[in-house]
């Protein structure tokens, strides 16, 4: 099994990303799923409920069940959803230790990190509307500091690969974002005859 882990800041596009390589025909989760379904199995509603705010339950379940609880929930979807031989995008990686989940459990995981400027990803999350968003300017700044506290900046620096991501550009985004993967995947998969192109590719 191949898992490419997506990390990166909120807005980033690490999620289109990582959705390229569903379209490309492999599998993806979002760890941000996987937390907030543990959360409707506690009982939360996490729909049009105002009560309910993502950081803080995360920032609960760390507390509870340590720094690694939505890698642990994450690895056990993969268990439960995934062959020997699959190709998985995991879509939020947050940190070191997190990452570590994965390599230890499953040994071939690389981490490829999306990077976009803060004026940039704050256009993002305030125009696409998902439920774990901010939609004031404090709400993301507060998700920022959280999301520094959980380590996310950190782990950018250990990426194996990074592509940048300021284009407003959607579809262009992702026409590059396939050629990066095929490239990633002719070094990373053996056997697999995939066309790419270089030039799209920064090694860390």
């Amino acid at each position: 099994m191949l898992i490419i882990c997506v990390i990166g800041l909120p807005g980033s596009g690490k999620s289109t990303f990582a959705k390229v390589g569903q379209e490309m025909g492999y599998k993806y989760i979002r760890m941000g799923e996987c937390v907030l379904e543990e959360a409707r199995k506690m009982g939360w509603k996490t729909e049009g409920n105002p009560d309910f705010r993502f950081v803080e339950f995360a920032d609960e379940m760390r507390k509870e069940r340590g720094d690694t609880f939505a890698a642990d929930l994450t690895s056990g979807w993969i268990h439960e959803n995934c062959e020997l031989d699959d190709i998985l995008f995991v879509d939020g990686c947050r940190s070191i230790d997190e990452y570590a989940v994965f390599r230890d459990m499953f040994n071939n995981v690389k981490m490829i990190a999306c990077e976009s400027d803060l004026d940039t990803r704050y256009k993002r999350v305030k125009n696409r509307g998902r439920m774990d968003d901010m939609t004031t300017m404090v709400e993301f700044v507060a998700r920022e500091k959280a999301e520094r506290l959980w380590g996310s900046y950190d782990v950018m620096g250990y990426a194996h690969y990074s592509i940048t991501n300021n284009n407003d550009d959607v579809e262009a985004f992702k026409k590059m974002s396939e050629s990066f993967l095929r490239g990633i995947l002719y070094v990373n998969v053996k056997n697999i005859s995939h066309g790419c192109k270089y030039e799209n590719i920064k090694r860390m």
